[in-house]
This record gives C-alpha cells, structure tokens and sequence, in this order.
C-alpha cells in the first residue's frame, strides 16, 4: 500500500505478465514521491532476490519482477512481493544523488527542430536554451531503447507536440523534446521527437564493462558547447578519454 504526502491511499495491484513476469502497480501517479517508493523497492527487492528471480525492472509507477518458472511458482513470487510491500524501507528522499552535467550542441545541423520548439513558444532560439539548460532533469528509469533515459523536469513553457511525420533515423546523443518530456538517446533510433540538440557523449558504450552511464535517480543538467567543442569532445569519447564532470548533491 502507499499512501501519498496529499493522504491518498493506493493498493498495490499484482498483475501476471505472461507466465515469467508479475507487474506490480505502486500507484496511479507521476511523481517524485511515487519516484522514491519505486526507488526503494526497487533497491530492495534487487539486492534481495529469492531465487529464481532473475531481474527486477523499474519505470514511473510500477516494477516488473522476471523469474524462471521452472525454478519459483507465481504464487511464491506473490508472497515475496507482498511481503516486502509491508515493509517500512529506508527513505532515500533525503540521501545525496548523482548530478552529471551533459554538454549540447544546440541548433543547426545537431538541433534541426531548435526552431520549431523556439516559434511554437514564441521565443528565441537563445531563450529555449537557456531555460532548458536552467534545471535538472530526474531520471526517472532506463527503458525502451539501451540507456535511454526517462526525464522529468521539463519546464512548462518548453512542452512540445510530436512532429507529424517521425524521422526514420537519428543518431546517439541526441537531444529531445516531447509533450511533457526530454530526453536523450543511448544509441540511433527513429523518433517523431522535437530534436533541439545533441550531446558528443555516449550514455551507452558497448566498448565498456558497464555500458550504461545513468541511472535510476540521477539529475541531469544540460550546458551548451560549440560546433568546435562538440568535435573535441566526440575525439575525447572516442579515445575514451572524456570524463563526464559528476557531483553528489542533495535534492
């Protein structure tokens, strides 16, 4: 069960997804506060796994818990959840968290929708810039494609319908707007997304042991570069010499 900072209560719900997978629905909200449940659980339930379990995967309000049929019942798994569920966990609402600072090309042939976004607003290229880069960004979960993140943080005056006609390939590190999101791509990928930007540095490097940089939780801050600096850069992250400046703060 959880219960919200405004008193509303929510039951977890148990849903089976096929015959190796149980969802477990948290809630019926986007938010930092249900953020921090699922963070909780999460950490939990994957550094406690019965056996087998085999992965536990986290998004806004929800867990999707993966096992081996062959090795635990459905209905073991159940218990498992609901009892950790009942637990009072540790709150990690007050704990430091990582803040990476992202550099951006914007505009131009690395943000060609900059000018969309900007006219839709009626702001200058310069302003969406700048408010953009104004904030953090919560990553809320790794999903979809390798190393996307989900952010949240946009600024109201930034929300941007989809185009009407998706782009049939865009190129890693890119930089995106869409309705009440942003974000930016692990790897090349279609998108109907408005492209503002794109980053020099890979968030997902087959060439590494851990080929994801972000994680669950961390804040995201964007700083613009140069078409100049966008190319020393990709040089660094090619000779895998960048490093990406990261700091713990407090929330």
């Amino acid at each position: 069960m959880y219960i919200n900072q405004k008193g509303q209560r929510y039951e977890t719900k148990y849903l089976d997804a096929g015959d190796s997978c149980m969802l477990m629905m948290l809630g019926n909200e986007i938010s930092r506060e249900m953020h921090e449940r699922v963070k909780s659980l999460y950490h939990y339930l994957n550094d406690h796994k019965i056996p087998g379990v085999v992965e536990v995967v986290p998004a806004y309000r929800s867990i999707s818990v993966y096992y081996d049929p062959l090795a635990v019942s459905s209905t073991q798994v159940l218990a498992w959840l609901q009892e950790v569920d009942d637990m009072v966990l540790p709150d990690a609402s007050n704990d430091s968290v990582r803040r990476l600072y992202i550099p951006v090309c914007f505009g131009g042939e690395f943000g060609p929708d900059l000018h969309r976004v900007a006219e839709f607003h009626n702001l200058s290229e310069q302003e969406v810039v700048d408010i953009f880069c104004a904030q953090d960004y919560l990553n809320y979960f790794i999903g979809f494609m390798p190393g996307k993140p989900y952010l949240g943080g946009l600024p109201e005056i930034l929300e941007t319908p989809r185009l009407d006609v998706p782009r049939f390939k865009l190129p890693s590190g890119t930089v995106v707007i869409y309705g009440k999101q942003a974000a930016i791509f692990g790897t090349e990928q279609p998108s109907g997304a408005n492209c503002i930007g794109r980053s020099p540095i890979l968030i997902y490097d087959i060439r590494k042991e851990d080929p994801t940089l972000l994680q669950m939780g961390d804040l995201l801050r964007f700083f613009p570069i140069s078409p100049e600096e966008f190319s020393e850069i990709s040089a660094q992250v090619e000779a895998m010499e960048y490093q990406v400046r990261t700091e713990y703060v407090k929330e």
